[in-house]
């Protein structure tokens, strides 16, 4: 994840908590994750809401799912 993510927890008050982003990124994929927060940027693009130096920061999320190891052949 980079800082321009990281801004939809600690800057912006998208997701109340790291546990709210990673269930919304769980559920509905990282790309919603990423469009909200792009989206809330795009609302506020003087950065007056939320003061920033550009209006938007780059962003990438990835969400890996790792499956149980398989058990041992006998």
């Amino acid at each position: 994840m980079t800082d321009g993510v990281n801004s939809g927890v600690e800057d912006y008050g998208l997701y109340s908590t790291w546990e709210e982003m990673a269930d919304a990124c769980r559920t509905q994929g990282p790309d919603h994750v990423v469009r909200t927060i792009h989206e809330a940027e795009a609302e506020d693009p003087y950065g007056r809401r939320w003061p920033r130096y550009k209006r938007h920061d780059d962003k990438a999320l990835a969400h890996l799912r790792f499956a149980p190891a398989p058990e041992p052949a006998s």
